[in-house]
């Protein structure tokens, strides 16, 4: 059993040249209710279409944004692309900012643009959206990512731009979306599936590995290596790129209500049964989040104890070099023992039970280190 990375498809999946539609939408997408969407083939791509629809400069100064402290540096690279500054603003180990200190750094920065993450399903904005609204009326624009929390009904309900990672969430190879009431800069948009293809490629070799018997390591190897090529090199794209016809087709055959009750269901299950001790403890998630995210003390050697038993569970994320120096101690809790449990539609009740099982199996063996 292998359980978690990167989605595998079925090449049988794919099937019929298909023509590209225009007038594509996906239900999840328009629930935000936003004029406009645009959907990209990543979301740094997503994140660069909304700087770049945002507007001119008000002076030869670089713009401010406020960014949390705990994010994917991948988040940082457009905004450097396009010429912005970063202020960091801190979260505590509920992965919410402390909002008073918040309202008065906003005052002091005085930025154009908030950027807010809604964390593993949970609204951590829940008791300030009030606020974002406020800051809004004066001028600053609001940047909701959902790639964490993209179920949340209340998400995205104060933001000017809603971004998303789509292919974090289902089995397509590229994808991701941004929305907005205000005009977005589709003249600035390419077509190229290049990208795509190869990372249908490699989802068909991680398939083809998992369901076709006499696993051969040589051949994960090669697909994991290819995959991580690829991942790379999205950092180093300086076009965006309309997400691909694959894509299309494969979201629009995808039951969101079934994945969403499947994250649910999942992240439940485990809730339920997980021992929280020997330094392992839930952190704050809801609904049905992207993971389901733990505080383990010893995370690496958690980490490492799941993959040799076939489970595969990230950490998010890496310390990026952008905000290395700002990180408080709650921040740097976060980052150095925070590991996602995966909870996605691909499993059930046999699959959450063993990453249960072998969780817990954890906890015994090292109950007396705690």
């Amino acid at each position: 059993m292998e359980i978690g990375s990167f989605y595998e498809i079925d090449s049988q999946i794919i099937s019929g040249a298909l023509p590209r539609c225009d007038g594509f939408c996906l239900d999840g997408v328009e629930r935000y209710g936003k004029r406009n969407t645009v959907f990209t083939a990543s979301a740094r791509e997503a994140v660069r279409l909304a700087l770049k629809s945002m507007g001119g400069r008000r002076s030869n100064a670089k713009r401010r944004c406020l960014m949390p402290a705990y994010m994917c540096d991948s988040v940082f690279l457009p905004f450097f692309l396009e010429g912005w500054e970063l202020v960091f603003y801190h979260l505590d180990r509920n992965l919410k900012p402390d909002f008073e200190e918040f309202a008065q750094q906003t005052e002091r920065v005085r930025p154009e643009l908030i950027f807010i993450h809604s964390y593993y399903g949970a609204d951590t904005w829940k008791d300030a959206r009030g606020l974002l609204a406020k800051w809004r009326r004066a001028g600053i624009k609001v940047m909701e990512d959902v790639t964490q929390s993209y179920y949340l009904s209340s998400a995205g309900q104060e933001a000017d731009y809603i971004i998303g990672s789509l292919r974090k969430w289902y089995a397509i190879p590229d994808g991701a979306f941004v929305a907005a009431d205000g005009p977005l800069r589709c003249g600035c948009i390419s077509e190229s599936d290049a990208f795509a293809s190869e990372k249908l490629e490699v989802m068909q070799e991680k398939w083809k590995y998992l369901n076709e018997g006499g696993q051969n390591k040589d051949n994960k190897a090669k697909f994991l290596q290819k995959n991580r090529r690829l991942e790379e090199e999205l950092d180093a794209v300086g076009e965006i790129r309309k997400m691909s016809l694959a894509s299309e087709i494969l979201l629009s055959r995808t039951e969101e209500a079934k994945a969403q009750r499947k994250r649910r269901e999942n992240a439940e299950f485990l809730k339920n049964r997980i021992f929280e001790d020997s330094g392992i403890s839930f952190a704050p998630s809801g609904g049905a989040p992207l993971y389901l995210p733990v505080y383990a003390k010893d995370r690496d050697q958690v980490q490492a104890f799941l993959a040799q038993r076939g489970i595969y569970a990230p950490t998010l994320w890496p310390v990026g070099a952008a905000n290395r120096e700002f990180l408080n101690e709650d921040e740097k809790y976060i980052y150095s023992r925070i590991l996602a449990l995966p909870v996605d539609f691909r499993y059930g009740g046999q699959e959450m039970r063993y990453i249960a099982d072998t969780l817990n199996q954890w906890r015994d063996q090292n109950w007396n280190r705690s």
